[in-house]
């Protein structure tokens, strides 16, 4: 189906429909602009914090 094809059976739905479209589409670009962070980026993180073994003391 095309874009064009798309639009003009979009059209057909009702207002309420149309709404709900809108809504899950926009919805989906905020998704894809905002994506959230990966888990395993953070875990790369754990345990930088940790006390020196050597000393006991926090860096």
């Amino acid at each position: 189906m095309t874009l064009q094809e798309l639009q003009k059976q979009a059209l057909k739905l009702s207002i309420s429909d149309r709404w709900q479209l809108v809504q899950v589409l926009l919805e989906s670009l905020k998704r894809e602009a905002n994506p959230q962070p990966k888990q395993r980026n953070l875990s790369r993180l754990r345990g930088i914090a940790k006390p020196s073994a050597a000393t006991g003391e926090c860096i």
